[in-house]
């Protein structure tokens, strides 16, 4: 039996014209409001009774043309005032002025589409159509709304049809919750304290800082002696560590610091060893200009660099034929974006001119190396091809026309090659 039923979702897009419009109806939006907020004072002072929102919108009828406003806006900024009172169990609000966020509510059905567009009051608002609106009836509740940069928004309260066939499956196993005071809360009921693995390096990377002595603070050193403190905590063994970009790096100078007593097998995806910097005994690998021309894009504008690395080489996006997705563009731009500045910058040094030659020698498991011959990131032939010339118990597998973000673009291959690894 399939059961339809209905849901509210709000979508919200970033407005990208008719911002003067916005910010001069978001005044009249205000004069309005504060209005009300008199109209209210007034009841209170002689006794009457308070105003509902139907009141409101009858004291407010025929402003709409000397306000600049569509009359459906007038009523809902009434409606709103009310509604807020009311919650707010309040006599009356406050006033809204400049200090307060632009906002600009309108009524579902006077909001229609045009393309990617969306038409009200007889403006078109284009916006940056980050995902397609489904199909359904636009509910009040809809409104232009503005953040504290001044870029302005328009929220979507749509009524969509779904049906009981549609909903996901339950999935049965452990649900595994990351937090902060425990490293892990299961499903269970158990739980995983956190190691707290930052607290022995605190003061001694302090001191290097404050020093300025750089060459003290070795960034990859740290990453492996991390996950070495994090595998010990939680008494792992026998397992198979691998790492991809510059996680293959830092799964390289684990072995090298500190053995291969836990580990099955290792793995190296689309991975930086054994050196990406060329130098006289490296000729292989990339110029240093290279890597000077990401550090000045970061400085320059960091959000910019990685929405064109992302939509570019490193899922191959700039090829002919190719076909990009926006959501793994998004996805990716936004992982990059939440790491700190300084974290993303100080890591180009770390992942291009650390030589992990010494370390692949130390491999003694299984090694898995899977690399595309079209990485334009991380070259095929100064890091995936030498990394396997380097390592004793090597499996390179190559996958032609992959990009870098292979692990996306080929997940299919890449999650069978990884599992018949482990199983073999």
């Amino acid at each position: 039996t399939v059961y339809n039923h209905s849901m509210i979702l709000v979508y919200r897009y970033r407005v990208k014209s008719l911002i003067g419009l916005l910010n001069k109806q978001s005044r009249a939006c205000n004069f309005v409001w504060n209005f009300c907020n008199d109209r209210q004072k007034d009841a209170l002072r002689f006794g009457r009774r308070w105003h509902t929102g139907f009141d409101l919108n009858k004291l407010t009828q025929g402003s709409s043309k000397e306000l600049g406003l569509h009359s459906g806006t007038i009523n809902a900024v009434c409606e709103q005032y009310a509604k807020s009172r009311a919650q707010k169990k309040r006599p009356f609000l406050r006033y809204r002025g400049k200090k307060n966020l632009g906002w600009v509510p309108l009524k579902g059905r006077e909001l229609k589409r045009e393309g990617d567009a969306f038409r009200f009051a007889g403006n078109t608002f284009r916006v940056f159509n980050s995902r397609p609106l489904p199909e359904g009836k636009i509910r009040d509740g809809t409104n232009f709304s503005c953040d504290s940069r001044g870029n302005w928004f328009l929220n979507v309260v749509i009524e969509v049809a779904a049906t009981a066939a549609n909903a996901r499956a339950p999935v049965r196993g452990v649900g595994i919750d990351l937090g902060l005071k425990n490293f892990a809360m299961l499903s269970t009921g158990e739980k995983i304290e956190a190691p707290r693995i930052y607290r022995g390096k605190e003061q001694a990377l302090a001191v290097a800082q404050r020093a300025h002595k750089k060459r003290r603070v070795r960034a990859m050193d740290h990453y492996a002696d991390d996950l070495a403190q994090l595998i010990e905590a939680l008494n792992l063994k026998n397992i198979i560590l691998a790492g991809f970009s510059t996680g293959g790096g830092e799964v390289a100078r684990y072995v090298g610091r500190h053995g291969t007593k836990r580990i099955a097998k290792l793995g190296l995806i689309s991975a930086v060893p054994p050196l990406m910097l060329k130098t006289a005994t490296n000729p292989g690998g990339l110029p240093m200009e290279v890597f000077d021309g990401i550090r000045a894009g970061s400085l320059a504008n960091r959000a910019q660099l990685y929405l064109d690395i992302a939509s570019g080489p490193f899922y191959g996006y700039n090829r002919a034929g190719a076909k990009p997705s926006q959501g793994i563009i998004q996805a990716w731009y936004a992982q990059g974006m939440q790491a700190g500045h300084k974290n993303t910058y100080d890591s180009i040094k770390a992942f291009s001119e650390t030589d992990f030659r010494a370390d692949l020698k130390k491999f003694d498991k299984p090694t898995l190396i899977i690399h595309g011959d079209d990485d334009q990131i991380v070259p095929i032939d100064a890091s995936g091809k030498a990394s396997a010339a380097i390592v004793q118990h090597a499996k390179l597998i190559v996958y032609p026309g992959a990009p870098h973000g292979l692990t996306d673009t080929h997940k299919d291959r890449f999650n069978a090659d990884l599992l018949a690894f482990a199983k073999s």
